[in-house]
């Protein structure tokens, strides 16, 4: 994790870095994460892809 030394002060994402401001200080740190194509295709990845399924039949259900 980085922190910003710098004169402006910067809150919010710009590109793949995020700025934020924890205990007074300001921070930057790089996205992370597993790709969307990644989850979709990986074999590692079914029960997620289950999970997911099932999911968005749930909120499909609850919708007016």
């Amino acid at each position: 994790m980085a922190k910003t030394s710098g004169v402006i002060k910067i809150e919010g994402t710009v590109e793949d870095l995020t700025f934020y401001k924890k205990d007074g200080k300001n921070f930057v740190r790089k996205k992370g994460g597993i790709s969307k194509e990644r989850i979709s295709s990986d074999p590692n990845f079914v029960r997620t892809r289950e999970n997911n399924n099932e999911f968005s039949h749930s909120g499909s259900s609850v919708k007016f």
